[in-house]
């Protein structure tokens, strides 16, 4: 008797894209314009089960310093917004409902950091941030480091 094994179907994830980044500084506030066009997909080495899609960011962020120092290092808070369009929508499988297809998301956030940036190796120039992330009927909350762009 013959025992076959089971076939494997080995895949990999592609992305590739361009960014960029626009700062005009007006007396103590950092304008940023940030752009961004990113196509990213999966696919099996089969050529089976492949899905890609592109997406079109676009965002601003404005900080300001908070006015005092500690030690040599002064605070600042930033607000931000982004715009991400996806090309062709993302869909979602969902149990029990429709899927559900996302074209356009917004998020609006804030940030903290200092200038000078805390030195901390490999993580300098960190920035802790909170935003809210929502649109065609998916929300949500994300902690992050920044500014994207």
């Amino acid at each position: 008797m013959k025992i076959r094994r089971p076939v494997r179907n080995v895949g990999y994830t592609y992305a590739v894209g361009l960014r960029s980044r626009f700062h005009v500084d007006w007396r103590r506030w950092t304008f940023t314009l940030g752009n961004g066009l990113l196509y990213a997909g999966n696919a099996t080495f089969r050529g089976e089960e492949t899905q890609a899609s592109a997406v079109l960011e676009t965002g601003f962020d404005i900080r300001h310093p908070l006015g005092f120092t500690i030690q040599h290092y002064a605070p600042d808070a930033s607000v931000f917004f982004l715009h991400y369009h996806f090309v062709p929508a993302l869909e979602f499988s969902r149990f029990l409902h429709t899927p559900l297809a996302v074209d356009n998301q917004f998020e609006f956030g804030v940030t903290f950091g200092t200038v000078p940036p805390v030195p901390l190796g490999v993580l300098s120039g960190l920035r802790l941030g909170v935003s809210y992330r929502f649109g065609d009927d998916l929300h949500g909350l994300r902690l992050n480091l920044g500014f994207p762009f």
